[in-house]
């Protein structure tokens, strides 16, 4: 019932495939999309939460897949009533690579894919790391973080420690972007033919083209998608405005401590209008917490957003978010290190990376 699975990595088009190619083929039923089926794709993530975060000390990964599959099966009926002739159903996350923004558990979640879906096919789409690292960045402040870019990347706070004690620049984040084992994993597991690679950066130069060799891969018919973006990032002014804003917010991913007094001002309101009953009423620390996570969701995707278009995204401020604006020493590590891993990619993956900019 699973015949592929896209298993997503950070900021590498995922919202796109799944909201636009994946969502509109005729041929597809695939898990994943926001777009309608919102029905399903709720319990859907919360399976795959359940999975990436439980890891091998507690996912139960047989109940995973029975779960999915039939999830799946609603998927391919609403869709064939709907008039579609469904010949592949398929799943997609952008966290089935690993726990964002670390990869924590990819190996693990590599080897419960291939015991829940063993003839499934898999699909990996790259993006040049530089760029990867500054759009990764953009979504841990629109999440809530506040530090800097060079924080981002090395504080153990934020990348939950590092690959080796004694090389202190080895942090989970940077160790993520090296693809070559990834790859190498899934090649393993699934085999050479059932793994199929592509890039970023040949979406963005030719979507048809990109379009029909994935189409290719997943034996339905050629489809041109349409010329839409997904999931664009704030400004560089909204997001260092954003930044600021977090300082007062607490959210899932950002727990804050001190004062909070937007927070502050809305819980009266918010004890009136929680549907949550008695018991999360008399709990004001979850109370405060949930009120003040969702201000900064609001603030993020919806007011943020709308003053972008009007005015900040008029105002300078993207040097904060630049990859060429980190310490030189800094950069000149990041190359060496994601240029080795090129090489060794580039022997797995048919694609010039050098012509579409990635270290080596």
């Amino acid at each position: 019932m699973v015949d592929f699975v896209h298993v997503g990595l950070p900021k590498a088009a995922s919202t796109w495939l799944q909201d636009v190619f994946f969502h509109d083929h005729p041929e597809l039923a695939v898990l994943g999309s926001r777009k309608g089926d919102g029905e399903l794709h709720v319990p859907f993530t919360r399976e795959i939460r359940r999975l990436v975060v439980g890891g091998d000390l507690s996912a139960d990964v047989g109940a995973f897949a029975a779960t999915v599959r039939e999830l799946a099966q609603r998927l391919r009926e609403r869709r064939s009533a709907a008039g579609h002739t469904i010949r592949v159903t398929g799943i997609s996350s952008e966290v089935l690579s690993g726990r964002w923004p670390t990869g924590e558990n990819s190996r693990f979640l590599a080897g419960a894919l291939r015991q829940a879906f063993p003839a499934a096919k898999i699909v990996l789409i790259l993006r040049e790391q530089r760029s990867a690292l500054e759009s990764t960045y953009k979504e841990f402040v629109r999440l809530g973080g506040t530090g800097s870019f060079r924080r981002f990347l090395l504080d153990p706070v934020n990348v939950h420690g590092f690959v080796h004690d004694d090389r202190p620049r080895h942090s989970h984040t940077i160790e993520f972007f090296k693809y070559s084992r990834l790859i190498a994993l899934y090649r393993e597991l699934f085999g050479r033919d059932r793994v199929h690679v592509d890039a970023m950066e040949r979406l963005r130069d030719d979507p048809d083209a990109f379009a029909a060799r994935l189409s290719t891969f997943l034996g339905v018919g050629a489809h041109t998608p349409a010329r839409t973006r997904a999931n664009p990032q704030l400004s560089p002014a909204a997001l260092l405005l954003l930044r600021a804003l977090n300082h007062g917010c607490s959210t899932p991913y950002h727990h804050r401590y001190g004062p909070m007094p937007l927070t502050a001002l809305l819980l009266p309101f918010a004890r009136r209008r929680m549907h949550d009953g008695e018991a999360l009423r008399a709990n004001r620390w979850l109370l405060r917490r949930r009120v003040s996570s969702r201000l900064q969701h609001r603030l993020a995707d919806a007011v943020l957003p709308v003053a972008d278009r009007w005015l900040l995204r008029h105002l300078p401020g993207a040097g904060r978010f630049r990859f060429d604006r980190l310490p030189t020493e800094l950069q000149r590590f990041l190359v060496g290190e994601y240029a080795a891993d090129n090489r060794a990619l580039a022997a797995m993956v048919d694609l010039d990376l050098g012509g579409l900019g990635y270290a080596g």
